[in-house]
């Protein structure tokens, strides 16, 4: 599947959401493909570490134990992270996306440029949680 299937899959028609891997400006599929999404060199598990100080406002669960993160990919200059949201339909997802750039800036890079795209196939399955969270939902 390429970039602009994943991102076409878009919030709705108001959305801010690149319609493009040119408006991304980084491709989001390749960092979805090879079967293991986050690759876990030490900058990445920095990344994702920090990633956890993002709390899904709805769910109070932070992002990477909700199984939101699909992958993040540290390169020079920048960090990039894909991924998704519980519902399309997430009202704030754009309050999430800055928390993630926020986070990234505080934990790990101030300086980072930092590309966040959000992408919905695969759709979130509460199967991604992790055990924790499934713990805190009860579940």
């Amino acid at each position: 599947m390429d970039l602009f299937t994943l991102l076409g899959k878009r919030r709705d028609e108001d959305s801010d959401l690149p319609a493009s891997a040119d408006e991304v400006g980084f491709d989001a599929a390749a960092l979805l493909a090879g079967g293991v999404p986050v690759t876990p060199s030490e900058e990445n598990r920095e990344c994702l570490e920090a990633l956890r100080a993002v709390i899904d406002p709805e769910v109070g669960i932070n992002i990477v134990d909700l199984g939101l993160v699909y992958a993040v990919a540290c390169r020079e200059g920048g960090i990039d992270v894909v991924l998704t949201m519980t519902t399309p339909a997430c009202p704030l997802s754009a309050v999430i996306e800055e928390d993630v750039r926020d986070a990234i800036w505080e934990f790990v890079d101030p300086h980072a440029q930092v590309r966040v795209a959000v992408v919905f196939e695969p759709a979130w399955s509460p199967e991604m949680m992790s055990a924790y969270a499934r713990q805190q939902l009860g579940r």
